[in-house]
């Protein structure tokens, strides 16, 4: 059940235990069209060990996450939690995940990066270069992008990013600003 494993990984307790790490989080739908076989092929490549993966969500691909967390150390599942809980877990990661499969540019808009951006955190974007979400991470600079299908790209910009805490702080604050001056209602 995911309320099992959420009493397993408190937030708090998430957070001690990796506190010297550098948590990048996909929370939303796991369906097949966020192509996220592509970003867990990337993570098993990963060799820095302060790189770490919360999957917060359910759909189609959460029985293939839940397999793969339990063979890599540097991934948690945690499964479905309530929207209410939403400024708790987008507040667990210091990197959003954003992904949409390659051929779903302008099938799905993925709109949980605004709320990423509101809550201070930077956007590691996988997807379409000529997409909304990617030329607003441009425009901005309040992210990274990896073009869709590209686990070693990908994987590399992973390393890159966990050896840059101080980028990605930046980065947050300026998602922050944006989320605020630009997207906020007013």
């Amino acid at each position: 059940k995911p309320s099992d494993k959420r009493d397993t990984y408190t937030f708090e307790r998430l957070r001690y235990k990796i506190s010297d790490s550098i948590i990048f989080e996909f929370a939303g739908n796991l369906g097949k069209a966020q192509g996220l076989d592509n970003l867990m092929e990337a993570i098993s490549t990963v060799q820095n060990n302060k790189a770490k993966f919360l999957f917060i969500g359910a759909g189609a691909k959460l029985k293939d996450i839940e397999a793969f967390s339990s063979l890599h150390d540097n991934t948690i599942s945690i499964g479905f939690l309530d929207r209410s809980e939403q400024n708790d877990f987008l507040n667990a990661c210091d990197v959003g995940i954003v992904t949409l499969a390659d051929g779903m540019f302008g099938l799905g808009v993925p709109s949980k990066s605004y709320n990423i951006m509101a809550t201070g955190k930077p956007i590691l974007y996988i997807g379409e270069l000529d997409s909304e979400i990617a030329i607003c991470i441009k425009k901005n600079d309040i992210g990274w992008i990896v073009k869709p299908n590209s686990p070693k790209e990908l994987s590399k910009k992973i390393e890159e990013i966990t050896n840059n805490p101080e980028d990605i702080k930046a980065k947050g604050l300026k998602a922050f600003q944006v989320a605020s001056q630009v997207f906020a209602k007013s």
